[in-house]
């Protein structure tokens, strides 16, 4: 260790003496060096180290002792010591702080430097250093049996494939690409999807661009297998670009089918929701599953009950027994259905009930494959969205588990979860449940490749928690996670999470105007989009948070205007908890600008209530604090005598919930019913405890607000000190 410490402070100083040196200079200097040190070495010793320096700065023991072969690994590795080219690291054990000088030693090169100018200083040929890593990775190929090329695939194959350009042989350049198709595999079952798209690409490479003459069946698997893990990495161009190669050489329809999969996919992760949908239901057509862009509610209906009719003469056990499928146009479309679902759900909410009918159908015609388990997940939140049948929605979304469970396919967890917790757990479980299992499933997506539901995973307790979260807290998250979305390309569910995001920064008063979002997405930006259909889902979430901001701000006109947009998640794109988001807040701007303007029954308001009244007594922790809320509103409009035990029931049922939002605004708004028959001293106190929540909510636009209507009613009080 002195010696090598000598000889790089020795080059060092000769570095730092030479700062008006060329670069190239200063490199010849350091090379002059290290070979100083090698000139005693025998010229297989140095052919050796040549070979090692390909592998990089850190030493395997294992492959060296193939390099090295027949002199002793050990050997090699001391003599090299003793000319300061490599160099014993002794690991600690932190466990009883002992130095381990055996079992944990480790070789590497003395520096960088030194691998670095060996690399380029003793093998100053590009093409000869790529002769160097051919030959290594022949050498390895050979010698390695089936075990240690598996475990050492990555390293054989990357030393392989710089010498795409030299191979001749074609029965090589065959083996060498199926090694890369092994390789890309092994990437995407470690979560490596970055190392599996450029072996994959190797892959390609090394074929040629007459691949597809030369092994047909190896090109296509290529292709296919990188256009599918470009998508995963959000690199959509790149998807495309393997998509139209293989459709212009595909030797039949059945043959371009995983590519067209594919590109569906890409084109709804990459926001291209309406081209998603059009190529997915002509792709399912020439599957021979035709389906109605718009099916009307008679045809959702009667097949709802021919299918209803069908699962409730079978038990769970009874559906889990049913034959394989086995055709492979069949097992197509159920991938299609699928991959489209999302991009569906934005553009034409009805047809998703239409997606989840007919991936039930296909599964009890022709059997059960691994995606039953999201056909019983999406027939469990199409049933369960509007409400229309909770047991069995719960049931089914069960039944989903049990079919993953039975497939072991990881791939669809997220998939699964996200469809589960949003639309069929909420029934008989708080919805607070749901944060743990999705944060599991947002983990299996990512390593999986299923970007798009492992960041729906992320996002739905995110939109949850607007209500009861402390904002700053909650504002860190949402940050990270549109990062994340930026990250991976994934704009669907990014335009989703951006009103979230602004609505939580109004309420933090970090915009202008309170009850305004600043997103695109709200404005009129997307009004040729919305009358073409292409992206009406986003706009009802985006128009739902200014009906709620609206709501708080007290500015009740245009938040009846907007409703009448909004409202139409309550019908079933969102599931429940969106649902019930949605019909509190609409309903409470009706009943609200009713109590204002002295007119009106609230005739919408009223049917929510009763909905969400159903509603609670399936799931009272989801949904009972809505129901009470809106319960108390419609009688203060009534002049009901009992509006003061409505209100103070809500209360209650809200903080045991945990809503912390709406505890705060039920304290507001039954002190201003207080106020309106002269209680003023019970108002007061009713304010200032909606102020002191606000406050520790963190809401700091509302606190401002609620201060300066309390300043115009003649009150003049500070929010008390938080606890």
């Amino acid at each position: 260790l002195e010696q090598v410490d000598k000889v790089l402070l020795c080059a060092t100083e000769i570095l730092q003496s030479s700062n008006n040196s060329s670069s190239n200079d200063r490199s010849a200097l350091l090379d002059r060096i290290v070979l100083r040190q090698a000139f005693s070495l025998p010229a297989d010793m140095q052919e050796n180290i040549k070979m090692t320096a390909c592998l990089g700065t850190k030493l395997d023991l294992e492959i060296l002792q193939h390099i090295t072969a027949p002199q002793p690994v050990e050997e090699f590795l001391e003599q090299g010591a003793a000319h300061c080219i490599f160099v014993r690291q002794q690991e600690r054990n932190h466990a009883n702080g002992t130095e381990n000088t055996t079992q944990n030693a480790s070789w590497e090169f003395a520096h960088d430097i030194i691998q670095e100018t060996i690399y380029h200083g003793w093998i100053p040929s590009y093409q000869d250093r790529i002769c160097y890593h051919y030959r290594l990775g022949r050498k390895l190929w050979r010698v390695l049996n089936e075990e240690q090329l598996e475990d050492y695939l990555f390293l054989v194959v990357s030393q392989l494939v710089f010498a795409s350009d030299l191979l001749t042989d074609d029965r090589e350049r065959i083996a060498i690409a199926r090694l890369c198709l092994s390789a890309g595999i092994k990437g995407v079952a470690s979560s490596n999807f970055r190392k599996a798209y450029y072996f994959l690409q190797q892959g390609n490479v090394v074929l040629g661009p007459q691949g597809w003459h030369r092994q047909y069946d190896l090109w296509l698997e290529l292709h296919n297998a990188a256009a599918e893990v470009a998508t995963s990495l959000g690199d959509f161009e790149v998807t495309f670009e393997h998509v139209a190669h293989v459709v212009d050489h595909a030797r039949s329809f059945d043959d371009s089918l995983r590519a067209l999969t594919t590109k569906v996919h890409a084109l709804g992760n990459s926001g291209k929701f309406q081209q998603s949908s059009d190529e997915g239901l002509a792709l399912l057509g020439q599957l021979g599953v035709d389906l109605p862009w718009k099916p009307s509610k008679i045809r959702i209906m009667l097949d709802w009950w021919l299918i209803s009719r069908r699962l409730r003469r079978k038990s769970n056990e009874s559906l889990m027994r049913l034959p394989e499928m086995t055709d492979p146009q069949k097992l197509a479309a159920m991938q299609v259905l699928n991959l489209i679902f999302v991009a569906v759900a934005v553009v034409n909410i009805e047809l998703t009930a239409v997606i989840g009918l007919k991936m039930i159908s296909l599964t009890l015609d022709h059997g059960l494959s691994a995606l039953s388990c999201v056909a019983f997940g999406v027939f469990a939140f199409s049933v369960g969205a509007i409400g229309q049948d909770p047991d069995q929605s719960y049931r089914f979304g069960q039944l989903s588990f049990m079919l993953y469970e039975k497939y072991g396919t990881r791939a669809y967890l997220a998939r699964i979860s996200a469809i589960h917790f949003e639309g069929s757990h909420c029934w008989q479980r708080p919805a607070s449940e749901m944060f743990g299992p999705l944060q599991n499933a947002y983990q299996v997506g990512l390593e999986t490749g299923d970007v798009e539901f492992a960041l729906l995973c992320a996002c739905l307790p995110s939109w949850v928690k607007i209500e009861y979260e402390c904002l700053p807290k909650l504002e860190q998250e949402l940050s990270v996670l549109r990062e994340r979305m930026k990250k991976y390309r994934q704009t669907t569910f990014e335009m989703f999470t951006r009103p979230v995001h602004d609505t939580v920064h109004n309420l933090m008063g970090l915009s202008e105007d309170p009850t305004i979002l600043k997103s695109p997405l709200a404005g009129e930006q997307i009004t040729k989009a919305i009358k073409d259909n292409t992206l009406g889902s986003v706009h009802m979430w985006a128009k739902a948070h200014e009906v709620l901001l609206c709501c708080l701000f007290g500015k009740y006109q245009i938040a009846k205007d907007l409703s009448l947009t909004a409202s139409e998640i309550a019908k079933g794109g969102f599931g429940p908890l969106g649902g019930s988001f949605v019909m509190f807040y609409c309903g409470f701007a009706e009943v609200a600008l009713a109590r204002e303007t002295k007119r009106g029954r609230a005739l919408m308001a009223k049917k929510y209530s009763r909905l969400l009244g159903k509603w609670s007594i399936r799931a009272p922790q989801n949904f009972l604090g809505n129901h009470s809320f809106l319960e108390a509103e419609l009688a203060a409009l009534a002049n009901d005598k009992r509006t003061y035990l409505k209100f103070v029931n809500a209360i209650a049922v809200l903080k045991e919930t945990k809503h912390t939002l709406l505890v705060a605004f039920a304290n507001e708004r039954l002190a201003y019913y207080l106020r309106d028959i002269e209680k003023t001293d019970e108002s007061l106190s009713y304010f200032r405890e909606a102020l002191t929540v606000y406050q520790d909510f963190g809401a700091k636009a509302k606190v401002s607000h609620l201060m300066e209507c309390m300043q115009r009613m003649g009150y003049n009080q500070q929010p008390a000190a938080s606890g």
